[in-house]
């Protein structure tokens, strides 16, 4: 029995170590692209030697043979064919682009015609490419197609050659040159003008960050330049200007500054008219401006759309702020009837002898109080910008106008159409 079970043993093992054998040869065969072929006698005919007629893709290769099988290999090749033939009867004609074009666009239209003189009625097909874009030709499926383009400012040699169903092509393909003159920003900021063309806003669709300080807006009506404004406005209202860097969503907003002249007088304007700013400066909103209202009061025009943080107390707060403050009842009483617009000049009468009140006062609903308590937060900066231009009328006409946004490399970025 004992030897049985070793028999056993040592056939299974063969047979284990065949089938090894077999895997890692065809495994071989199938790498080295070998089809394997029996030997049989030379005294047989030609088709039970399997001996493949002239023409066929596979060429017989006599050497790197496995010794021990009686096989011999064939190896595959793919013969080279030449898809396309020159017909000199085929035309190819190019509608657009025109041979020289200067576009501010990324996109274009491609339009095109084509013709085989001696069977005119036979289909024609299109095919194009765009240097440096394309190493190969693409298909066109129709005559016309539309074709982006990368942004900036590039040249290109655009190709375009008519084939018919026979693969047989012009010889001569229609060659144009388009000058793209666009921004690396191209559509990254949207433009909008409100109905009365007095309200201008800007807004960074991209999702990065775009430094837009010295980008020009032009129409019929304005040519000017945004320059730099204030982000961090100090309870000073120190002149500390930098770049106008939007983020993802941020926008910018426009709004005319009009002179005092008798020459002019705007429209539903409630106030005399000033020369700069209401701060002297353009600037970016933070979530204490409300109260720079104190100061400012012309301000308050610009902020209405806005909400900011309300400063209303519950019974509850007004226990711990007495207990925390040292408040009076008076000072308690006040408090509880503030509203989120913040304190009014009759509040402050009643606490002006009340040392202790006035100083919470002014640490919560003054704007130098709310500077120093939250300019830290992360959520300080709202995404407005405003900015302010000098100008005696709408910024466009009120239809049929255009709108153009060119970078600092004067490259157009957007534009927008009034109608």
């Amino acid at each position: 029995m004992k030897n049985k079970a070793q028999l056993e043993s040592l056939i299974q093992a063969i047979i284990i170590i065949l089938l090894t054998l077999s895997g890692i040869i065809y495994y071989l065969q199938f790498r080295l692209n070998y089809i394997p072929q029996l030997k049989i006698k030379k005294d047989v005919s030609p088709a039970e030697k399997s001996i493949l007629p002239e023409g066929t893709f596979f060429k017989q290769k006599k050497e790197n043979k496995i010794p021990f099988l009686k096989t011999k290999y064939i190896y595959a090749q793919t013969k080279k064919k030449n898809y396309y033939k020159n017909n000199a009867d085929i035309e190819t004609f190019l509608i657009s682009p025109k041979i020289f074009s200067f576009i501010e666009d990324n996109l274009f239209d491609l339009l095109v015609s084509g013709i085989d003189k001696k069977n005119p009625s036979e289909k024609i097909f299109f095919q194009y490419k765009i240097e440096p874009l394309n190493k190969n030709w693409q298909i066109i499926y129709g005559k016309h197609k539309k074709i982006f383009l990368p942004k900036g400012l590039n040249t290109y040699k655009l190709y375009v050659r008519a084939i018919n169903k026979k693969n047989e092509i012009d010889p001569t393909p229609a060659i144009a040159y388009i000058m793209v003159s666009i921004s690396n920003y191209y559509k990254d900021i949207d433009i909008k003008i409100n109905s009365a063309r007095n309200l201008i806003t800007l807004t960074n669709k991209s999702r990065n960050s775009i430094n837009v300080t010295n980008w020009k807006l032009i129409s019929s009506k304005v040519n000017f330049t945004i320059t730099q404004a204030v982000k961090d406005v100090n309870p000073n209202l120190d002149k500390k200007l930098e770049d106008i860097i939007l983020k993802p969503n941020e926008r910018i907003i426009i709004y005319p500054l009009y002179a005092t002249t008798a020459n002019f007088i705007p429209p539903n304007f409630k106030y005399p008219y000033p020369l700069e700013s209401p701060l002297g400066f353009n600037f970016k909103i933070n979530k204490c401006f409300n109260y720079l209202t104190q100061l400012r009061w012309e301000l308050k025009d610009y902020l209405r759309q806005y909400y900011f943080p309300c400063n209303r107390f519950t019974k509850f707060d007004l226990f711990s702020l007495k207990t925390k403050y040292n408040l009076s009842d008076n000072c308690l009483n006040i408090l509880s009837k503030i509203s989120c617009s913040g304190p009014k000049n009759t509040d402050w009468e009643k606490i002006i002898y009340d040392s202790q009140c006035y100083k919470f006062f002014e640490e919560n609903f003054t704007y130098r109080g709310c500077y120093q308590n939250k300019k830290n937060d992360n959520d300080f900066y709202f995404k407005d910008w405003i900015i302010f231009i000098p100008i005696y009328e709408s910024f466009s006409k009120q239809r049929y106008d255009e709108i153009k946004l060119y970078d600092d490399n004067n490259l157009i970025v957007n534009k927008i159409f009034v109608y």
